[in-house]
């Protein structure tokens, strides 16, 4: 049998816990995850949380819609500019190795418990 442990906040670094419902309040009400949308979370690493961040996205930030919280990322696109915004760099970039990134419903579920 496995089980999965669902967290209310991120242990970032052993000793700064950054509460996932304070991540989940900053996402914008009208972001959602339909078919002609895709928005998500990319909780980040303690190397990498900090708003200069945004600066290091390989997408292109005229298609996407891009907020820094403490601790986390959040993002927004119509898909149909999805290949615009070359949001899929970020899976072969540097920086993808230090989030890891869920939907905004998994992370608003998450953070309701």
């Amino acid at each position: 049998m496995k089980y999965i442990a669902l967290l209310r906040r991120i242990n970032v670094g052993g000793k700064n816990m950054i509460s996932m419902t304070a991540i989940a309040d900053a996402i914008p009400s009208d972001w959602t995850n339909k078919e002609n949308e895709k928005s998500d979370v990319a909780y980040l690493f303690p190397s990498v949380d900090s708003p200069d961040v945004v600066e290091s996205l390989p997408f292109n930030q005229d298609y996407i819609r891009v907020i820094y919280t403490k601790g986390a990322l959040l993002w927004s696109l119509n898909m149909n500019d999805y290949s615009k915004s070359r949001l899929n760099k970020l899976v072969g970039s540097e920086l993808y190795a230090s989030m890891t990134v869920r939907n905004v419903n998994t992370a608003r579920r998450l953070a309701k418990g």
